[in-house]
């Protein structure tokens, strides 16, 4: 299993993703949308749409809040990157980057290749 990512020099702690974080990803996805159109449709229950079917999700925090989501599928031999956003107040900071890779750890530790493809499910 990964370990929390521990922050130094500025980097972010990655962890796990709890339920209780969900109210706070849910307002920074809103921002997303609003400035990027990500998702493309809004989701009726974003709570439950961020759950989705990941096998796993981490949080980027910095300062002490949340800045940042990902979450895993396992689909097969692959494990499908869901769900990356960064908030867009803290963006070009390599948040997104630190998720991805964090993602892609796991994904080797646990057995799937992640798959690189391009679009949204």
């Amino acid at each position: 299993m990964v370990s929390p990512a521990e922050p130094r020099s500025g980097r972010p702690r990655i962890r796990v993703r709890t339920d209780d974080d969900l109210d706070t990803c849910v307002r920074i996805l809103r921002s997303v949308h609003e400035q990027y159109a990500y998702p493309v449709n809004w989701p009726a229950d974003p709570r439950t749409w961020l759950r989705g079917e990941s096998d796993a999700a981490w949080v980027a925090e910095t300062d002490g809040g949340i800045a940042g989501h990902v979450s895993l599928a396992v689909d097969g031999d692959y494990a499908l990157v869901e769900r990356l956003f960064v908030d867009p107040d803290r963006s070009g900071a390599g948040l997104g980057r630190a998720l991805l890779r964090h993602g892609a750890a796991h994904s080797s530790t646990c057995g799937p290749r992640v798959s690189r493809r391009r679009g949204r499910r």
